[in-house]
């Protein structure tokens, strides 16, 4: 028999010998029940657990597994159970018959990160008798639910209909997935969720803030000044929107949806914040024959700080600006692809076509 410890080199003989041992196992677990159908019925999620420990144990003889190994973890740890350091198991049980559950939060840490591989065991006990599931953790995972913090929908059956799992809906895997700072996942979720948000009415989970520990909402009114001049400089580089004309009434919706699900912040009157209804008449110290709008005002007077947040944007930055900008850009050179389509959207409104916007932009004008 070759242990585990000789084929863990090569990872895919390493996962087909792990998905055998699954395999087997779950055979195990259903043929027990079956011939007792009272076995698992009532147990609780610790006695689940020890009886999945209870089932490794027993099936690994005779397989590379043999000489592993298999430690239940109490506490917060996840996975729930591990073999060798290098594999683990998470338990999941509900008593209705059903293949769903809510799972753990998005933001679950693997305490040892040398574990390469996980799988959920999830025990139906409202099925008669109880029945058990052994899948790959990833494959199992197809939205998100909200109780106290964001947490993982469990569906051990999405492959069996050949549906997306949520990684594969962002184009990842849980393996990449799970090795990003809580500040990556988010970005990474809420730019899928904001690509959704597209197609459904600028709708959107409200739970999508800054990290797990966000889960209050506050009103912008309540913001340093530094942090309004940094949010509606993101503002301005993000959204398009901002520049249309004053009578489309959805200009501001995306800026506002952002705003609540990026910092957790409220904004009753966003117009007050861009537009206005003020007019500015001079122009570098000089007296302008047409005044211009207010927004051509912010533009000029953020341009400063929107070119240095540009020039060295942080990762949600540019993860916004991948899913907010639907125009050709050029990664190399934001400010300057933020520059054109600000002329374009100044052109294309019949309040602001007449100003040269770009001109002023590379100028650095000032406008009162």
């Amino acid at each position: 028999m070759i242990t585990i410890d000789k084929i863990e080199c090569d990872r895919i003989k390493a996962q087909a010998a792990l998905k055998n041992f699954m395999e087997l196992s779950q055979k195990c677990f259903n043929d027990y029940s079956r011939k007792d159908p009272k076995k698992y019925a009532n147990n609780t999620p610790v006695q689940i657990e020890e009886a999945t420990k209870a089932v490794l144990d027993e099936v690994k003889s005779g397989t590379p597994f043999e000489k592993s190994k298999i430690e239940r973890i109490s506490g917060h740890f996840f996975p729930d159970i591990v073999i060798d350091k290098h594999y683990g198991i998470e338990v999941k049980s509900t008593k209705e018959n059903k293949w769903t559950s809510l799972g753990n939060s998005i933001f679950e840490g693997v305490s040892d990160l040398t574990i390469k591989d996980i799988y959920i065991m999830f025990g139906n006990l409202g099925s008669t008798p109880p029945q058990f599931k052994f899948r790959p953790y990833q494959d199992c995972l197809n939205n998100i639910a909200v109780t106290h913090s964001p947490r993982y929908i469990i569906d051990m059956e999405i492959k069996d209909r050949k549906e997306k799992t949520i990684f594969e809906e962002m184009n990842t895997t849980y393996d990449d997935y799970r090795i990003k700072t809580d500040l990556e996942k988010v970005a990474l979720m809420r730019a899928h969720y904001l690509s959704k948000s597209k197609k459904a009415g600028f709708e959107m989970p409200w739970w999508m803030a800054e990290s797990e520990n966000v889960n209050k909402l506050s009103f912008f009114s309540a913001a340093t000044a530094l942090q309004k001049e940094e949010i509606i400089s993101k503002g301005m580089i993000l959204f398009p929107s901002l520049y249309h004309y004053k009578s489309d009434r959805d200009k501001y919706k995306a800026f506002a949806l952002w705003l609540c699900t990026r910092y957790g912040m409220l904004l009753y009157n966003v117009r007050d914040e861009f537009s206005a209804s003020g007019q500015v008449w001079y122009l570098n110290g000089k007296l302008m024959e047409k005044p211009y709008p207010q927004i051509a005002k912010n533009v000029l007077d953020y341009r400063d700080r929107i070119k240095r947040l540009l020039s060295n944007p942080d990762y949600e930055l540019v993860i916004d600006i991948q899913q907010m900008w639907d125009f050709p850009y050029d990664k190399k050179n934001l400010f300057n692809s933020w520059v054109d389509m600000v002329a374009r959207e100044f052109k294309n409104n019949r309040d602001t076509s007449f100003i040269d916007i770009k001109k002023h932009l590379i100028n650095g004008d000032k406008v009162r």
